[in-house]
């Protein structure tokens, strides 16, 4: 079982190290036997709600992971062994293949052929488990890599940890405000002239456009909102379907 650093990230950040403790503690229960957390404060409840999206596909992987294995398992034992040849057989077969080298040299074997099973094997596994990966970290949860994460002690005034914070509650993502990609998009937009205020705004205006639409639903990300397009999505205007779902003068 792997847990995923953006299951932990958010209990060690906790100002109180028993409650980070005990939070990892009922994260790693919960995907080992699939016991519900039950936080015991206000900081772990906070914690705990930021990364349940990333929580709840991994748990869901490792159970579909468990559930193919079984079965592999079972269709293995299920096969019954082979009859082993008799001597008779053994020895026509020796002879056979001596005879047919001896009429033409073999013709080297292709690098897909020499390939033994096993290792055929690991890398059809290896596929299957960055498959996973790839399904896990889709969409509007991904993670950066720790290449791309930023130094959490650095301070230049900019409020990395409220926009990121005000992103993932209105999209219910768990981006962190150390990725060394969000604080540089941010950053960005900050040397612009804009401020918290304006990206409160961006928030909520895309939310409310893409937050009901799968397909659109997964560019609600800081490479999207805090990009090069931040200031159109800053004036975008409310179109006259979402102008009839609430403000009748929205659109106007």
């Amino acid at each position: 079982m792997q847990v995923l650093d953006s299951l932990i990230d958010g209990p060690l950040q906790l100002g109180n190290r028993r409650e980070g403790d005990e939070l990892i503690g009922m994260i790693v229960r919960y995907l080992r036997t699939g016991d519900e957390p039950s936080p015991r404060t206000d900081a772990q409840r906070m914690a705990l709600a930021m990364a349940r999206p990333v929580l709840e596909k991994s748990r869901s992987r490792i159970v579909a992971g468990s559930k193919g294995g079984s079965e592999q398992q079972s269709r293995s034992a299920s096969k019954s062994p082979s009859k082993p040849r008799s001597k008779t057989e053994s020895k026509s077969g020796s002879e056979q293949q001596s005879r047919s080298a001896s009429k033409s040299p073999s013709k080297p074997r292709s690098k897909t052929e020499s390939k033994s099973g096993s290792e055929r094997e690991g890398e059809s596994q290896s596929k299957d488990e960055s498959k996973r990966a790839s399904d896990i970290y889709s969409s509007s949860s991904i993670p950066l890599s720790s290449s791309e994460e930023g130094v959490q002690g650095e301070d230049d005034g900019i409020p990395y940890a409220e926009i990121v914070s005000l992103l993932n509650g209105a999209a219910g993502t768990a981006y962190r405000p150390t990725s060394r990609k969000t604080r540089s998009l941010i950053r960005a937009r900050w040397a612009e002239g804009f401020a918290l205020a304006d990206f409160a705004a961006v928030i909520d205006t895309m939310v409310a456009a893409w937050g009901d639409d799968p397909k659109m639903s997964a560019y609600l990300r800081p490479e999207t909102l805090f990009g090069t397009k931040f200031e159109s999505y800053l004036n975008r205007r409310t179109t006259r379907k979402e102008a009839r779902d609430g403000d009748p003068f929205a659109a106007y």
